[in-house]
């Protein structure tokens, strides 16, 4: 049974929480696809440390903002690796 709330993620993906770009709109994807399957989480990398807003999809769908490493059975990376590094924007 998929528990669509989103508590308890069992994915996290790790990525921009800013959908209008072209990598974004890759993220924004794995985002909906995931969460459309299983409990899901974000780990925004353009957003300052420490910022536990909850990331809403375009669709309207709230993911929240993944705190625990120890939780998520799987993380998925999906931004650039050599842009996404440090990247604030």
């Amino acid at each position: 049974m998929v528990d669509h709330s989103n508590s308890n993620p069992e994915v996290c993906v790790v990525g921009r929480s800013s959908f209008d770009t072209g990598i974004g709109a890759f993220v924004h994807a794995a985002c909906e696809l995931f969460s459309r399957h299983a409990p899901t989480c974000i780990i925004p990398i353009d957003r300052a440390p420490g910022d536990t807003n909850t990331v809403v999809l375009p669709s309207g769908r709230h993911l929240p903002v993944g705190s625990d490493p120890q939780q998520p059975t799987v993380f998925f990376y999906a931004d650039i690796l050599f842009n996404g590094a440090g990247s604030n924007t």
